[in-house]
């Protein structure tokens, strides 16, 4: 993308250009239901929630004060919708788990990664890999998983991951390191559960 066009796209959107802001919205909309897609797993919800983002940009544009990249600020906003549909799907009981992550309580891991895990390309199909790992991504905690799609499969940095989830930039390492330890543990289940791995 070019950020020399985007600043032109949204000072005009600033002014009330509707072109310019459906230039926008065409332009990243693509981005946006990927990333929400990957945190939701689930078309329609993806939909939704990118419907939701665009109306929070639209409302918000003439906020926007460029200290960021514009992309960061709509995988912040995008993040912080998620955050809060799992915090409502908490209170309605459909989720059991906290937002608070274990380190912030000073409390660690009691769970132990084996010495070594063999390599999934050894054992899976590409397809099969896939699939187990999107799954694997469903069982851990919602914030490790988030770390990882935007670190691991958006290929953001550790400082545009900081500025996206509004965190320390050590705890943005600290997080992704306990993410991947738990995206391995659950991938050595699995392939326990395929009985490709011995117990």
């Amino acid at each position: 993308m070019n950020e020399r066009d985007d600043s032109f796209l949204i000072e005009e959107s600033r002014k009330g250009n509707r072109e310019a802001f459906n230039n926008l919205i065409r332009r990243y909309s693509q981005t946006v239901y990927s990333f929400a897609f990957r945190l939701i797993n689930n078309v329609a919800d993806a939909e939704d929630l990118c419907q939701e983002v665009f109306i929070q940009v639209y409302r918000g544009i003439k906020k926007f004060e460029s200290r960021s990249a514009f992309s960061t600020w709509l995988y912040r906003i995008t993040v912080n919708l998620w955050k809060n549909k799992l915090k409502e799907q908490n209170r309605q009981g459909r989720i059991t788990f906290s937002l608070n992550e274990s380190e912030q309580s000073g409390e660690e891991q009691s769970r132990e990664l084996p010495d070594s895990l063999p390599s999934l390309d050894e054992v899976v199909d590409k397809k099969t890999k896939i699939e187990m790992i999107q799954e694997c991504l469903e069982k851990i905690h919602p914030l490790y998983k988030a770390v990882i799609i935007l670190r691991d499969i958006e290929g953001k940095s550790y400082t545009e991951i900081a500025e996206i989830i509004d965190c320390p930039l050590g705890t943005v390492q600290s997080r992704l390191s306990r993410a991947r330890d738990e995206l391995r543990l659950e991938v050595l289940q699995r392939l326990r559960d395929y009985k490709l791995v011995k117990k």
